[in-house]
């Protein structure tokens, strides 16, 4: 679209675009895209300058188009000013509670921040009212009053909306308020809103107006490549990036990286470079610039500004205090990290989820150091600055000084982060400086903090003036490069998806650019007509899969697509060798195992363990290193209901007590009394639950346990009876035993049988109680690890439990999951005695081979592998991240 009025003048190329705007004089205005390529052309004429031997010079006069209008607002004195973005937010609460909404939609900020979007569109795109009409959505009819009242309440105020701006600067500029330069220079520009087109087509009447257009030329050397997905696309972008410039001698600064979804490539970008090139983000020499920085809200120091406010809004969480306490902005608490990570555990052992004065309580209790009582007494005053009742936006900002003052935030920062805090500062005062802003709550301010630092974007890392450049594809335009890497060209990325605007019709989103899919297509041919003229070589890539869906190119790219792919681990391009962990794949033993080798042969092996840590040594060496030789612990997590290993524990305490004690009244009566046996089983439950009052959980689940229909101990009494009325009687409750040897193992094995059962005909029945699911008799087979019954029969085959008659012996489960028939039985898997000898073979063959490579100091990982379908060892391992090993499985579906 051109300017009525203006001259247009052509480029192929962003270079030819500079060259002619380095020819300029300085009395020249020249209005740009966005201000990186004001920063490019200073640059050269910097350059120029100086090799011309000059030792001075005026920088050419250029400015965005906002920028521009908003240095004629300052100059002229308006009695109106633009709204700032918060300024903005209160008056569409205000309206909303004058004009309220339909009913679903709720008075809130998020609806502030979309009428606030549908009305700069209305304003810049010069949409006339919607008059109402048969039919139309409640949204619609509801827009029309709130924005009324909004208008209205900024009038009151003497403000305005940004896109009313221009209307005033067109009134000054019919009245000759204005001064001009010699001539304005509008570079791109192809698509403005009418607003803009009516201001520059005035504009054009007053002074000289040449509109600078860039058509890329069909002849730029362009590639279409496509790789497997997406983060083999920016491995080959980056190793290709590299290459370029080592054989090509070309300067990183010439070489830019872009995408239509840039911000969805940002995190993983970050961490390739860095990997190939290292930090060097230093002011002075940076190895690469990425133009678009984090919002406030996404920074570090902003999380760790709120956590205080969180903890106290959001129910005092453990993990909210934790990670105040925890953070290294907090400098008053770093001298005590070692009490608070012990209060964390001792929290998380108690599951004690909320709540500050249960959790100081527990943290009092588990006093051993001598410093919790002052450092508790210090969280008391602390946490008394933030009372939860309403208050003004400026008394919060008081409360969150203080907080922060007594807690040592926010320490020495670094540039980056001290600027990020002064953001912030002057975020608090601006809400604060809200004029009518009511009482807030805790939630309501963090809302308000939330969205305020969402409009404040940061810069990002590096300089443009070196490294390899980052930008979005918009930031491209009229920037000079010597090639161009462009990511992510496939359909529904570009062209992208029309863009959502619920408060707009479907006859108003036609007007607006980018609010249909025809509009989305003139955009996106447009900024490729751009991307074409910023390099002479132009790399297209895009990934075939995304979210295991094939994905199509984009019809714009009128190139074939190559197949590439990029795997650094196994067939790396000569770029990725820079990567340390690449060389270390290289590097390394082919046995693999990086961290436990032959280095660990001195690892002193104890003379007993347990037989619990035997199967974990059976299932995996390096686990058993970890968990055992270490101990080494996962940290314990805070889920909803109960741990499976405490309700274990628990239900194997009940059936202990409750056998021992029901077993004499059948010595005593010589028969099975149910009556009895259910009024024992009461008793038994009555002393669990007197320390289980406290926890609704447990409470719970002690009424399910013994519940009239379908309680789970309530039908294990009645098989019991039935095994009962067979001939089997309860000889042994909970039978320790130690010492048992083992071929090739290092030491002695102690363990404990749940239960031990007798039958004059049948002999020994070892049983293990199982609150989980029951092992099948090919799991018990085939997995290495499941050598619990197996350790049950060898230690009473080596006499172990004393006083037990010479007979034959098998071993079981007893399942008590739950009432279901598959969760509660007695699993005796109607092994014979042979099989039994067959299957001790087996696992004692298997303990010798794991056995003899402990003692070898050999605890590189050698998961077990059980039955298909069953995942394996790694599957809930804690260890993963430490061991290094990738199931083969796994790295053959990478390949």
């Amino acid at each position: 679209m051109t300017i009525p009025g203006a001259a247009i003048k052509i480029f192929p190329t962003s270079a030819a675009l500079q060259d002619f705007l380095l020819a300029q004089s300085p009395g020249a205005l020249i209005i740009v895209p966005h201000m990186r390529l004001a920063y490019q052309v200073w640059r050269r004429q910097r350059l120029a300058a100086r090799a011309a031997g000059r030792l001075a010079w005026e920088p050419l006069a250029m400015t965005t188009l906002s920028g521009w209008w908003h240095q004629l607002c300052q100059q002229l004195w308006l009695p109106v000013q633009p709204a700032s973005y918060l300024q903005r937010m209160s008056c569409w609460l205000q309206a909303m509670a004058a004009a309220p909404p339909p009913e679903g939609v709720e008075a809130d900020l998020a609806w502030a921040a979309a009428l606030d979007e549908a009305l700069d569109l209305i304003e810049r795109y010069q949409i006339p009212p919607a008059a109402g009409a048969y039919g139309e959505s409640a949204l619609i009819a509801w827009r029309r009053p709130v924005i009324r009242e909004f208008l209205d309440l900024l009038r009151q105020k003497g403000s305005i909306t940004p896109a009313a701006l221009p209307s005033y600067l067109l009134q000054a500029l019919q009245s000759g308020s204005l001064s001009w330069p010699e001539k304005i220079l509008l570079v791109g520009m192809e698509t403005p809103a009418p607003v803009e087109q009516e201001w520059l087509t005035a504009v054009a009447r007053k002074c000289p107006l040449i509109q600078l257009i860039l058509v890329g030329r069909e002849d730029t050397a362009r590639y279409a490549i496509t790789l497997p997905d997406r983060r083999q696309e920016m491995d080959w972008v980056a190793a290709k990036v590299l290459e370029l410039a080592d054989q090509e001698q070309i300067p990183l600064h010439r070489l830019a990286v872009t995408a239509p979804n840039l911000t969805e490539y940002l995190p993983e970008l970050r961490r390739i470079w860095r990997e190939l090139l290292g930090p060097g983000m230093t002011p002075e020499g940076c190895w690469c610039n990425f133009s678009l920085g984090d919002c406030l809200a996404e920074t570090q120091i902003f999380h760790a500004a709120l956590l205080p406010l969180r903890f106290r809004t959001y129910g005092e969480l453990r993990e909210d205090l934790a990670a105040w306490l925890l953070s290294p902005y907090y400098q008053e608490f770093s001298p005590q990290q070692a009490a608070i990570l012990q209060w964390d555990l001792i929290w998380r052992r108690s599951r004690i989820a909320y709540d500050w004065p249960a959790l100081r309580r527990a943290a009092s209790e588990a006093d051993r150091t001598g410093l919790e009582p002052a450092l508790l007494s210090r969280l008391d005053r602390i946490i008394s600055c933030l009372p939860l009742d309403p208050a003004p936006a400026g008394i919060w900002t008081k409360r969150l000084q203080a907080v922060w003052e007594q807690s040592g935030f926010p320490g020495r920062l670094s540039p980056l982060e001290e600027r990020s805090y002064q953001h912030l500062q002057e975020l608090l005062r601006d809400l604060t400086a809200l004029e009518g802003s009511s009482e807030l709550s805790g939630s309501t301010l963090i809302e308000w903090l939330n969205l305020g630092a969402r409009q404040i974007d940061l810069p990002g890392e590096g300089t443009q003036e070196a490294g390899v450049q980052i930008l979005g594809l918009l930031e491209l335009r009229g920037l000079d490069f010597d090639a161009v890497f462009c990511m992510g060209l496939n359909m529904g990325v570009f062209p992208p998806p029309p863009r959502p605007l619920p408060l707009l019709t479907a006859s108003e989103r036609v007007l607006v650019l980018g609010g249909t899919y025809q509009g989305q297509q003139q955009f996106a041919e447009q900024a490729y007509r751009n991307l074409q003229a910023v390099a002479p070589r132009l790399i297209c890539t895009r990934p075939l899969v995304q979210q295991e869906e094939e994905q199509t190119p984009s019809f714009l790219i009128d190139q074939t697509w190559r197949q590439e792919t990029c795997s650094p681990l196994s067939r790396p391009h000569p770029a990725w060798l820079r990567s340390p962990a690449v060389r270390v794949v290289f590097q390394a033993p082919a046995s693999g195992g990086a961290i436990l080798n032959k280095e660990l042969t001195s690892v002193k092996l104890p003379s007993e363990i347990s037989l619990s840590a035997l199967m974990t040594a059976l299932a995996c060496p390096c686990q058993f290193y970890f968990s055992v030789l270490l101990g080494l612990q996962e940290l314990p997590e805070i889920d909803s209901g109960l741990p499976p290993p405490e309700r274990g524990s628990a239900l194997h305490q009940v059936l202990e007590r409750f056998t021992r004690r029901f077993s004499q009244a059948i010595q005593e009566s010589d028969h099975w009394n149910e009556a009895a046996a259910l009024n024992c089983l009461q008793i038994v439950m009555e002393e669990f639950q007197s320390w289980a009052k406290a926890d609704p959980h447990w409470q719970a689940e002690l009424e399910r346990w013994l519940a009239p229909e379908g309680g789970v101990l309530r039908e294990w009494l009645q098989q019991e009876r039935q095994h009962y009325e067979n001939g089997w009687r309860w000889l042994v409750m909970e039978a320790p035993f130690a010492g048992l040897r083992l071929p090739d193992w290092p030491g002695s094995i102690r363990g404990r049988i749940d239960r031990i059962d007798w039958h004059k005909e049948q002999g020994l029945m070892l049983w293990d109680y199982k609150s989980g699911n029951v092992p099948k008799q090919r799991d018990l087979e085939e997995d290495r690890s499941q050598f619990q019954l197996p350790g049950y029969l060898l230690a009473v085959q080596h006499g172990l439990i004393p006083t037990l008659p010479r007979q034959q012996a098998r071993a079981g489960i007893i399942g008590l999951k739950s009432s279901r028939q598959d969760h509660l039985r007695f699993e005796d898997y109607g092994l014979s005695a042979g099989d039994w000898r067959r299957l001790l073979s087996l696992k004692l063959a298997a303990v010798a081979k794991v056995g003899k490579k402990v003692q070898q100091g050999d605890f590189r990982p050698d998961p077990s592998l059980p039955p298909p379908g069953k995942g394996n060892s790694c599957t809930y391992c804690p260890f993963h991240l430490l061991c290094g090993y990738r199931p083969e499985d796994v790295a053959e579906e990478d390949e």
